[in-house]
């Protein structure tokens, strides 16, 4: 089997893993805050559109009411 050199071996001092390790954390939190923040807003812009459209059914049937009660009140006078 043929000695292949490696190639030289740098060490690391602990700053310099310390450095690493909060970049990694950083990047990883960041992508990982990211995925979630997108699924809460997600999820709430659901939960608006629903409550939209549940809201938009209140106002008509309100607006009925209304219309109703003008309309007895108009046939009695």
């Amino acid at each position: 089997m043929p000695n292949i050199p490696l190639p030289p071996f740098k060490e690391f001092d602990r700053k310099t893993w310390i450095k690493g390790a909060v970049f990694i954390f950083l990047v990883v939190s960041f992508f990982l805050l990211e995925y979630f923040l997108d699924r809460q807003f997600i999820n709430l812009f659901n939960e608006w559109e629903d409550g939209k459209r549940e809201n938009d059914k209140g106002d008509v049937q309100i607006r009925r009411r209304l219309n109703d009660l003008t309309y007895k009140e108009l046939k009695n006078n």
